[in-house]
């Protein structure tokens, strides 16, 4: 959806711009709130060059703390969504009236630090425009994306009488304004909308236009202030250093007090004068709004900051959410409103089972519900709980108003966890549940849903019901990592049952996952605006450029697999939150294009305005995720079983029943790694251990079950076959051991010739036979090449690679591959061939047919070579034909001089001496040259279409080069056009922007 680099540069434009007020209506979750890369530039946006920013929280209500980025930012403006009674019924025509109500799915804060998140909440509703290929002109949206336009709207009414009586503004005295004069509603049960999902309240235009009409002047308007509170011993998000208290899990809800150290700095705008900030010195009269806290009455603050401390008394409260605040007001002018809030959330928990002697469940019967109202129960997993299972039953509620038929329920499991966001550790649905009516009578059974989520023990869950603000009627509701070592042979983990658990252990590996460092990087300077559109890499204000820096990276598959996955571990999924501006790559092959499987080349683009920050990430490594065949996991409940110890005896069942309060030991042996697999990989999966019986509630088991990792070793040594032992033969005497020696510096000398060859794997040594007869027939001829110590073998193939080397040019090594041919006796090969089966019990016939086949393999390598060459000697002479004015002007044609006859009789010989021992098709490329030889450029185009019908994969591009030659030469214009197109799309020059810098 939105990138870095489109936010910070739509900032830019906006500011380039002068633009006074801008809406987003978009965001997603952060990990941590208030920091990253964006944030920094909207900061400097909103506190610097004056632009307000009015966002969306989110629609991830019911739950607490489930606003979203950017929302959660202090320079933002976050609008909640609030639907009044007068839009119900001609805009969702509702039979009955309710009063007004903040729409369930509507984001709550606090944020994780404590920060309210909401700031104000406007209409969540709006008929809208929409395209036309929807085919209606209007819809009716919902979300707070049509809440936040509905504010900034409203503020722009603002700045529209401001500008139109020349009075100025500045961002914190229009905050300050709307969030004073924001209206508190009663919803549907009288009383106020939580001010966690309405905020400061209801934005009101008029009242906010007066109160800037009258306070706008004041000297300590347009100073915002910045609270930074730490809350001794707590080890949460909310720690030190931040915007709020927020109070949660149970050893810091339950204390009967906690201490925060709370700091107020005043901030001016960065060009006021030093004298203004010197003169800055307000008496400010400190307001708890609830006798839980207590604190200083009184702060003489200036600009240099002052702190107080702050008692909370969670032991007086019952269990719940509470909000309560201190406001800090003017002395001197406390109409007008606080100068500054500090947000204080308590959550204190309903059951606490990580309790010593706790039970294992709690349940909470006949909880009333009406449309919209919410229920919130804070429940403390047991230590050492990796699920939970919520069960819902539903009926109809007493003397009811209101029948109910079927009721839409919306209910939220979530839990805080560090470096993680709410969406990673929590579970929001929307469920419609069966109401019995009256007539079914009171002992009617109750509707029920059951829902298994993964949880971690001793964190406070959040348990969050309500009934959807639309659905009518009155109801009741009762509402009830392992890692593996391949290095070793198994791995040993503890299982603790809290209650009587069944066990039996399963799981699986289905990930390899493999680490890849950068092959290159590169620092790419900042670029300069497109004509007259847009503001390049100037950045924000356009003072900070922006730098690229593109990093490459490779990998390879060995075959295709089920699926792949690109991560940057230190990078993935960040936005808002994350510290670099864009987080962009793409993957393509050698050719630049994408392969099922191959060489992979993934780039990788980063952005900053600060080269050094960039340059910190040129050794980051890059995951790779390959989806494989599942590899099944082996549990034991003794080492002797995971090692197979024959002295162990039978494997023991593996399903066993654990008591209260039981620890045993379990052993999972390390399986063998896929052949995919490289030394330096991971193999990732998941296992469950308990099982609970079929009959029983929930799903039984750990929903996704523990993170198993097994680290792939170093290969094994592979163990080479025995060397055959040699055939009988008589001792060697020295001139034989003398024609040995002279053979392998044959060998040597003819590879330094060409650096191209690489050397026999085991040259023979003077005075040692080789270890295979290497023979070219049978019965005496054995005996007389073994008594010779003579190689066709090894000498023919030291010569077949370097006439391959020096057949790169136009001419050939013709010497070479006469000593070729004249090492392999053709009629011989034929023969030792022409027996189609060797008997598989004859050793001594196994060794001669592989050295036959080997044979076979070299003449036709030699014989290739040879028509090869001889191609390319034709080619020559009909060119020089043709130069002379001998030839038809036919370059590629048989050319009518003496010497070009002569090449193409000698080349004919060739071609069929070679068809004779190997198919055409396996020499494709000499057939394509033969057929242009004689002139008959279709017919050579129709072998190498059907060579190319045959690749599995993509063509190599010299083959469609080829291709366009032959097409040239029948004069196909169309065809030719089309093949140099195609050319350009397979194999382009570049890579695509941004990645064609590297």
């Amino acid at each position: 959806m939105e990138t870095g680099t489109a936010l910070v540069r739509a900032l830019g434009a906006a500011i380039e711009r002068g633009v006074h007020i801008i809406n987003l209506s978009f965001g997603e979750y952060a990990k941590v709130d208030d920091i990253g890369r964006f944030t920094a530039a909207a900061n400097l946006a909103v506190h610097k060059h004056g632009l307000l920013f009015v966002t969306s929280a989110g629609n991830n209500g019911p739950a607490l703390s489930t606003g979203g980025a950017p929302g959660t930012s202090s320079c933002c403006i976050a609008v909640g969504a609030y639907c009044s009674s007068a839009m119900m019924g001609p805009q969702y025509s509702l039979r009955a009236k309710l009063a007004d109500i903040q729409y369930t799915w509507s984001s709550r804060g606090p944020t994780y630090d404590g920060h309210l998140n909401v700031s104000v909440s406007a209409p969540g509703g709006a008929i809208a425009p929409v395209p036309n290929w929807t085919l209606q002109g209007r819809q009716l949206m919902n979300g707070t994306s049509m809440a936040s336009p509905n504010a900034c709207g409203g503020i722009t009414l603002l700045l529209s009488a401001l500008a139109a009586r020349g009075e100025r503004w500045s961002p914190a005295s229009i905050r300050r304004a709307i969030e004073t004069t924001a209206l508190r509603t009663p919803n549907a049960t009288g009383s106020a909308v939580e001010v966690w999902a309405l905020g400061r309240g209801l934005l009101q235009v008029g009242a906010a236009l007066s109160w800037l009409e009258e306070h706008g002047g004041h000297a300590h308007c347009d100073v915002r202030f910045e609270l930074s509170a730490t809350t001794h011993g707590c080890s949460t998000a909310a720690g030190a250093g931040a915007r709020g208290v927020y109070l949660r899990e149970p050893q810091h809800s339950s204390a009967s007090e906690v201490g925060v150290d709370v700091f107020v700095r005043p901030r001016l705008h960065e060009e006021a004068p030093n004298a203004q900030r010197v003169s800055l010195d307000v008496g400010v009269t400190l307001q708890p709004s609830a006798p839980w806290l207590s604190c200083a009455p009184f702060l003489a603050l200036t600009h240099g900051g002052k702190g107080f401390n702050l008692k909370v008394s969670p032991g007086q409260l019952p269990p719940g959410a509470h909000y309560a605040e201190v406001a800090g007001h003017d002395s001197s002018s406390p109409r007008r409103g606080p100068l500054f809030s500090l947000p204080v959330t308590v959550c204190k928990p309903h059951a606490n089972l990580a309790a010593p002697h706790a039970p294992c469940h709690v349940a909470f019967e006949r909880v009333a519900f009406s449309p919209g109202h919410i229920e919130r129960r804070f429940v403390v997993p047991p230590r050492g709980a990796t699920w939970a299972t919520l069960t819902l039953r539903a009926r109809g509620a007493p003397r009811s108003r209101e029948p109910a038929g079927s009721v839409v329920y919306m209910y939220s499991l979530t839990q805080l966890l560090p470096q993680k966001h709410i969406g990673q550790s929590s579970e929001t649905r929307r469920v419609t549940m069966g109401v019995p009516d009256e007539a079914q009578g009171a002992g009617a059974p109750a509707t029920e849903y059951v829902s298994t989520v993964a949880c971690v023990g001793g964190v406070t869950l959040e348990v969050a019901v309500a009934q959807w603000w639309m659905s009518l009627g009155e109801t009741e509701l009762d509402v009830e990592q392992l890692t593996l070592d391949g290095r070793t042979l198994f791995s040993s983990l503890e299982l603790h049952s809290f209650r009587r658990t069944s066990v039996e252990p399963e799981g699986s590996l289905k990930t390899l996952r493999r680490a890849c460092r950068p092959l290159q990087a590169k620092l790419v300077p900042p670029a300069a605006p497109c004509g007259d559109v847009g503001i390049g890499d100037a950045g924000v204000g356009g003072k900070t450029p922006i730098y690229d820096y593109l990093l490459s990276y490779k990998f390879a598959l060995k075959e295709a697999c089920e699926g792949v996955t690109v991560r940057f571990p230190s990078l993935s999924a960040q936005l808002y939150e994350s510290g670099y501006e864009a987080q962009l790559w793409a993957l393509f092959d050698a050719h630049k294009r994408l392969l099922r499987w191959g060489d992979y080349y993934v780039r990788l683009q980063l952005r900053h305005d600060s080269p050094a920050h960039l340059e910190k990430l040129k050794d980051m490594p890059m995951v790779v995720d390959l989806q494989i065949a599942p590899v099944a996991l082996s549990f034991h409940w003794s080492r002797a079983s995971a090692l197979d110890d024959p002295a162990a005896g039978p494997k023991p069942p593996l399903r066993r029943l654990l008591e209260p309060h039981t620890r045993v030991a379990l052993h999972v042996a390390s399986p063998a790694a896929p052949a995919i697999a490289e030394p330096g990989d991971t193999l990732l999966g998941s296992a469950t251990f308990a099982k609970l019986s079929s009959e029983g509630v929930g799903a039984g088991k750990r929903p996704g079950g523990w993170p198993v990792t097994l680290f792939v070793p170093p290969a094994a040594k592979k163990e080479e076959p025995p060397k055959p032992a040699s055939m009988d033969k008589e001792d060697e005497t020295a001139p034989h051991r003398m024609e040995a020696a002279l053979r392998a510096l044959k060998i040597s000398q003819l590879v330094k010739l060409s650096p191209k060859c690489k050397p026999p794997k085991e040259p023979a040594a003077a005075g040692e036979a080789a270890p295979l007869p290497h023979e070219a027939g049978g019965g005496e001829a054995d005996e007389e090449l073994a008594a010779r110590g003579t190689d066709p073998h090894a000498c023919g193939g030291a010569h077949l690679e370097h006439a391959e080397a020096m057949s790169e040019g136009r001419r050939a090594g013709e010497e070479l591959l006469r000593g070729v041919l004249s090492l392999l006796d053709a009629t011989q090969i034929a023969a030792a061939l022409g027996v189609p089966h060797v008997d598989p019990d004859d050793k001594r016939a196994k060794q001669r047919r592989e050295v036959d086949e080997a044979q076979k393999k070299a003449l036709v390598g030699a014989l290739h070579l040879k028509a090869a060459a001889l191609a390319d000697l034709h080619k020559v002479a009909a060119a020089a034909g043709a130069g002379d004015g001998a030839g038809d002007g036919a370059g590629d044609g048989a050319g009518d001089g003496a010497d070009s006859k002569a090449a193409l009789e000698a080349l004919d010989a060739a071609v069929a001496a070679l068809h004779r021992w190997a198919a055409k098709e396996e020499h494709w490329k000499l057939l394509v040259a033969w057929h242009r030889a004689h002139g008959y450029a279709a017919t050579a185009l129709a072998a190498l279409d059907e060579h190319l019908a045959k690749e599995k994969g993509p063509p190599p591009k010299e083959k469609l080069e080829l291709r366009l030659e032959l097409l040239r030469e029948l004069g196909w214009q169309h065809w030719v056009d089309n093949a140099k197109a195609l050319l350009l799309l397979k194999y382009p020059q570049s890579y695509p922007p941004p990645f064609n810098s590297v």
